[in-house]
């Protein structure tokens, strides 16, 4: 790991390598697997009938995780994303939901890129601190900040190439560099999320199927992407530059596991 990365998240590193070129979806995305894999969320199947006549079907839920905290506590990056249950910590919101409520809490386009990540601690040492710039909310580093994006960028395409073939190989130095990454490994796209799970049971020794359920790894990311595509872009909401009126308290959804609140459907 390079020794300067050590203190970014996973969300500040893709930016620093992506620049103005990293998209909202990627960044939100990465800090969803952030907030899982640190327990501060968490995502479950819940069957849902309405009526004992209706024919059941199932949900994907998000819900506050063992390790969520308040908002005194997180991460500034992390608050629009917890928000939601801060109120109702014992809430869960459908999935799909959850997204259109991101929507209004993290505002349009470069709330996300410039107050979230890129003015915090430690990537705003590595931006260009102009005025002009900065009424522009545009991102550019500075010599060390080209410096660093350099080097980050060469180290995760070698790394994305190399590890999994060092996973075959040699599974011991594979499972101590990608400690070492910690949500980082999001960032690397060949790898895949049987490895992640690796990381998550030397971070966290529980059982992983009984506490994200069997779609955490599988196809709930699959659904951030897609969601983002169709509500966002086609709809013109807020992350793409139109406006939103989804609520950001996070009510509606599902309270309990005992039926549905307000979600609407599906």
């Amino acid at each position: 790991m390079i020794k300067e990365l050590e203190n970014f998240s996973a969300a500040q590193t893709l930016l620093l390598i992506k620049g103005n070129k990293a998209w909202d979806k990627e960044l939100i995305k990465i800090i969803i697997l952030e907030l899982l894999l640190k327990r501060k969320l968490e995502i479950k199947d819940v069957d849902y009938q309405p009526h004992p006549r209706s024919k059941s079907r199932v949900l994907t839920m998000v819900m506050p995780g063992r390790n969520f905290v308040s908002q005194d506590l997180c991460e500034k990056y992390e608050y629009p994303f917890l928000k939601p249950f801060i109120k109702e910590p014992d809430s869960q919101i459908m999935f799909r939901q959850y997204l259109k409520i991101l929507s209004s809490n993290l505002k349009v386009g470069s709330s996300l890129k410039w107050h979230l990540l890129a003015m915090e601690n430690p990537l705003v040492n590595y931006i260009k601190s102009d005025w002009f710039y900065a009424f522009l909310k545009v991102i550019k580093f500075n010599n060390k900040g080209l410096n660093l994006s350099f080097r980050a960028q060469e180290y995760f395409d070698k790394l994305n190439n190399e590890l999994p073939k060092l996973v075959a190989s040699n599974p011991e130095e594979a499972k101590e560099i990608i400690k070492q990454l910690k949500s980082k490994i999001f960032l690397l796209p060949s790898v895949d999320f049987k490895i992640i799970r690796e990381l998550h049971t030397a971070l966290y020794p529980i059982d992983l199927d009984n506490y994200w359920g069997n779609s955490y790894a599988f196809y709930d990311f699959d659904l951030i992407s897609d969601d983002f595509d169709s509500n966002y872009k086609d709809g013109g909401t807020s992350f793409w530059g139109g406006d939103s009126d989804s609520s950001g308290d996070g009510c509606s959804g599902c309270s309990g596991c005992s039926g549905c609140s307000g979600c609407g459907g599906e």
